[in-house]
């Protein structure tokens, strides 16, 4: 075994130069190449070798570089995520969970966020400027959009939206059966007409919920009465719920579109209208948020399953990493219906 020469190297000061492979090579014993395959994951090294040059590492505050790796391996190590504002307000906790899977595959999440629900090439052109392995979006991407990404050799992975025109992966919520137990619950309360508290107008997730919501009801023999168009914020629903009680005019059932509308609601039912939950007024949310089971809200919602969604979406697109050809997929995992105390 070779033993490494004695020398003065130490720890650098604060300001100094960056330590080099160089300089763990050299306090080490070992060559370079040996400094980056002990760093370079996979690679074949003795276990003495590997514990002698990470204590070289630690000695001489080494850090090696990711970018320098990227290189080499022409893979960055991340995945681009695209949140937008209507979505990190109905699902604030996606970027949370998808995060934890995305580090659990060994891989880093590059966060981007935007305005509005779509995306155009000119903005998926500068995401691909930063190398990224893998682009999970929780927006819609133009025709446009995709075709980069596919030019580029980047895999795609829709988050609760789906491009039947474009062969993506994409991952989404199925409401069917959830929003079925729920109109049959509903039936309790007497009366066919429903107001409906919807998200922003040019927000697919909320475009597709009102026509789901529609279609259901119409099934189940209710009629949407009243479709007031907001925000997904809490202060939104309390808003609109203090309007309609103003006006003389206070729904049996409200349903909205998210969990935080549904929460402001219930809000103004209680804090400024003195109406009761259910008693007076039956509301329902979606989506499951941990605000909605607090004892003081007590909220029955269509549970989403959005920490299995963001790990079929990351398994979508780490899968699709290798692949020469990208392929259409649709994965959908069932909403379910979470009985509490307002409805």
């Amino acid at each position: 075994m070779t033993t490494p020469p004695k020398t003065s190297t130490k720890a650098l000061p604060p300001g100094a130069q960056r330590a080099t492979s160089h300089d763990v090579a050299r306090l080490a014993g070992v060559s370079q190449s040996t400094v980056s395959r002990v760093f370079r994951d996979g690679a074949s090294v003795t276990q003495a070798t590997r514990d002698r040059v990470e204590a070289a590492a630690r000695q001489v505050n080494y850090r090696p570089s990711r970018a320098a790796r990227a290189l080499t391996s022409n893979r960055s190590g991340m995945i681009a995520v695209i949140a937008t504002k209507p979505s990190h307000r109905a699902h604030p906790e996606v970027l949370y969970d998808l995060g934890e899977e995305i580090q659990a595959a060994g891989h880093r999440q590059l966060v981007f966020v935007l305005p509005e629900d779509r995306v155009d090439v000119a903005t998926v052109h500068d995401i691909l400027s930063y190398n990224v392995d893998g682009l999970i979006s929780c927006a819609v991407l133009d025709d446009d959009a995709i075709e980069a990404c596919h030019a580029a050799r980047v895999p795609v992975v829709l988050f609760n939206r789906e491009s039947p025109a474009m062969p993506v992966a994409s991952i989404s919520c199925d409401h069917g059966a959830g929003l079925h137990a729920l109109f049959a619950r509903l039936a309790a309360y007497g009366t066919p007409e429903i107001t409906y508290l919807a998200g922003p107008a040019k927000s697919f997730v909320s475009a597709s919920r009102l026509t789901g919501v529609r279609e259901a009801a119409a099934a189940a023999g209710f009629a949407i009465a009243t479709v007031l168009q907001g925000d997904y914020s809490f202060d939104f629903g309390r808003k609109a719920m203090t309007e309609l009680g103003g006006s003389g005019v206070v729904p049996r059932i409200l349903l909205a579109a998210n969990d935080a509308m549904a929460l402001g609601a219930i809000e103004a039912c209680r804090r400024d209208l003195g109406l009761r939950v259910p008693e007076d007024v039956a509301i329902v949310g979606y989506d499951d948020v941990p605000q909605a089971s607090w004892p003081s809200f007590e909220l029955t919602t269509l549970h989403q399953p959005v920490r299995d969604m963001a790990a079929a979406a990351v398994s979508m697109a780490t899968a699709r990493m290798d692949v020469p050809e990208f392929q259409s997929e649709v994965r959908r995992l069932g909403a379910t219906l979470r009985l509490r105390g307002s409805a």
